[in-house]
C-alpha cells in the first residue's frame, strides 16, 4: 500500500503560527472562496515580475528589459492584468489603494533593477526545496533566489567561518534571499544607545520561522549549510543578514509538532487579534452566533444599538487523520 504524503510549507506553518482556525479555513476547508487584498496581490505580483528580470535574451545584458522605464512600464501593465484577474477575489475594493499599490511595485522594481543590474545572477530563483521531516511528511519552501557570497561579504557577516583563509568545511558560500514589498522593515537608527529598542526591532528578524526553515531545508538538500539568509526589503532598496545554528531547529520542530497534533486532535482554535482585520475568513469564524455591530457612543449612552445581522453555518469539513506521537482528546471541527 503506498502511504500518502502531506506536504507542509513554510507559509502553512508561518499561518498556523498566527491563527490555527484561519489554517483550517484556508487549507481545510475546500467550500470558502479564497480571497486576497492589494499588500498580498502585489506581493505576489512584484516576486513575478523580479524573476522575470532574468529570463534569458538574445543579446547579452543585465536584465529582459532594457532600461529601469521598460521593467517599470511592464509593471503597470501586470499589475493591470492583476487587479482585472483578482476583481472578485478582494477582500475590499478601493480605487485609490489600487493607484497606491502600482506605485509601490514600482518603487520595488525600479530599486531592484537599480540595485542589482551590476551584480551577478542569482545562481537560483523560485527554487522549491523539499524534505521529508518525518515519515509521510514533507515539508517544502520556495526560494526566492540564492545567491553566491564571496569571501570579502562571509567574513563581515560571518568571520568565524572563515579559517586559513577559506570557509570551514560543512557550509556553501551562499546565502537565501527573499524579497519582501511590505511597508516596515528592520531599519534601526544608526549610532541609537537604546540596545533594547533595537534587540525588539529585529527580533522577529533573528527568530522568525521562514528563516530557519529555508536554511533547514537548504542543509537537508544541498548537505552544508548556507551562510545565512537575507531579507531585502524592496521598498528601502535594503537588505537585513541573518543567520540560524543546530539549536534554532527546535523551534522549528516544536512547530511542526504542534502542527501535527492539532491535524490528529481536530483542534483549531482561532486566535483573535490585530491580523483579524486582513483575514479572509472572518466571517466564517463567528460560526453559528450572530455578526455584531456596535456604534461608537459615549459612555453610559443608552441611546446606541447593537446590530446583529444572522450568520450562515457552515457544514463541517472532513479531518485528516495521522499517527501522533501522543494521544490527545479529539475536539469537534470547528463550524
Amino acid at each position: 500500500m503506498v502511504q500518502k504524503i502531506i506536504w507542509i510549507s513554510v507559509s502553512a506553518l508561518q499561518m498556523f503560527q498566527r491563527c490555527k482556525r484561519q489554517w483550517y479555513f484556508r487549507y481545510r476547508d475546500k467550500s470558502i472562496k479564497k480571497g486576497t487584498d492589494y499588500p498580498r496581490l502585489c506581493g505576489s505580483e512584484v516576486h513575478q515580475h523580479i524573476s522575470l528580470l532574468y529570463k534569458p535574451t538574445k543579446e547579452p545584458r543585465p536584465f529582459y528589459y532594457k532600461t529601469i522605464r521598460n521593467a517599470v512600464g511592464a509593471w503597470m501593465s501586470r499589475w493591470g492584468r492583476a487587479l482585472e484577474a483578482n476583481r472578485d477575489k478582494i477582500n475590499f475594493i478601493n480605487l485609490e489603494e489600487e493607484e497606491t499599490y502600482s506605485q509601490v511595485g514600482a518603487i520595488c522594481v525600479a530599486n531592484y533593477f537599480k540595485a542589482n543590474q551590476s551584480l551577478p545572477h542569482p545562481i537560483e530563483i523560485e527554487k522549491r526545496y523539499e524534505f521529508f521531516i518525518r515519515p509521510g511528511i514533507n515539508l517544502i519552501g520556495v526560494f526566492d533566489q540564492v545567491r553566491q557570497a564571496s569571501l570579502e561579504y562571509i567574513k563581515s557577516k560571518r568571520p568565524e567561518l572563515i579559517q586559513q583563509g577559506r570557509l570551514i568545511d560543512g557550509y556553501d558560500p551562499v546565502v537565501i534571499i527573499d524579497l519582501k514589498t511590505g511597508r516596515d522593515s528592520f531599519e534601526v537608527k544608526p549610532g541609537d544607545p537604546n540596545f533594547k529598542k533595537k534587540m525588539r526591532k529585529q527580533y522577529e528578524l533573528h527568530q522568525n520561522l521562514q528563516a530557519t526553515a529555508y536554511i533547514y531545508l537548504y542543509e537537508q538538500v544541498k548537505g552544508k549549510k548556507p551562510i545565512g539568509f537575507c531579507w531585502y526589503h524592496l521598498r528601502s532598496n535594503k537588505a537585513f543578514f541573518t543567520f540560524r545554528t543546530e539549536k534554532d531547529y527546535t523551534v522549528l520542530f516544536d512547530v511542526i509538532d504542534d502542527f501535527l497534533d492539532s491535524l490528529n486532535a481536530n483542534f483549531f482554535p482561532k486566535h483573535v487579534g490585530k491580523h483579524c482585520y486582513w483575514c479572509d475568513y472572518v466571517k466564517e469564524c463567528y460560526g453559528e452566533q450572530s455578526i455584531l455591530i456596535s456604534p461608537s457612543e459615549e459612555i453610559g449612552d443608552s441611546q446606541g444599538q447593537l446590530q446583529l445581522i444572522p450568520n450562515v453555518k457552515k457544514p463541517q469539513s472532513k479531518q485528516l487523520k495521522l499517527k501522533i506521537r501522543v494521544p490527545r482528546i479529539k475536539k469537534d471541527p470547528p463550524l
